[in-house]
């Protein structure tokens, strides 16, 4: 009998921990909860969906809800994730994209992910196809599309900082020549005052010589 977690709808956006223990345990926050999945943002915003099937159990921990704290709550990162009405139309949003299946045990797999039919899917990974039968999948997650994020926000950052590097030393080569340009002036000036200076030799009056 598939289990229903439709009552907890109550709870997205608050933590929960998925499983008590084993390969698909993960804490993080509840995102999203339909008939025949949630979605759960894990670890480095990572986001997994999970089969209900699958699930044994979905905790709250009543405490950490109840806490009143004085300090300011940081703001949340804002982290996309597919939707969809049930497990089978939500493959269809990674179709052609590289995915994990399940989180780990013998039966975690990675690969890109080729079609999806009523009850398996095909992943491709080297020279291999695998068939995996849709019962069996407990959960999924697009790795490779939060790491690109990531990578692109740090790539954003860095372009920044070396745009503002570059300006900076734009602004010190303009006074730097401006500095030399000024001493070229200068030397040059002088160079031509002491080329046309000639000292004036003072004439003897006639009125000295008659004296003499």
């Amino acid at each position: 009998m598939q289990a229903n977690f439709s009552h907890m709808k109550d709870y997205i956006g608050h933590n929960v921990q998925i499983n008590r223990g084993g390969p698909e345990k993960q804490i993080g926050e509840l995102l999203d909860l339909q008939n025949d999945f949630l979605t759960v943002k894990g670890e480095n915003d990572v986001v997994f969906y999970y089969q209900t099937t699958h699930l044994k159990s979905v905790t709250v921990n009543t405490k950490e809800e109840l806490e009143v704290t004085v300090t300011p709550i940081p703001e949340k990162k804002v982290v996309t994730f597919a939707k969809a009405d049930n497990f089978n139309d939500l493959l269809k949003n990674f179709q052609y994209s590289w995915v994990q299946i399940n989180r780990g045990g013998p039966e975690k797999v990675e690969g890109a992910l080729l079609s999806i039919a009523e009850d398996h899917v095909i992943l491709a990974k080297d020279a291999e196809l695998m068939h995996i039968s849709m019962f069996h999948i407990k959960s999924v997650s697009n790795p490779v599309n939060n790491n690109q994020e990531e990578d692109s926000n740090e790539n954003t950052d860095s372009n920044d900082k070396q745009n503002g590097n570059e300006s900076k030393n734009d602004e010190n080569k303009e006074k730097n020549n401006q500095k030399n340009s000024n001493k070229r002036t200068s030397s040059s000036n002088n160079s031509l005052f002491s080329n046309n200076w000639k000292p004036v030799q003072r004439r003897k009056s006639s009125s000295s010589k008659k004296g003499c």
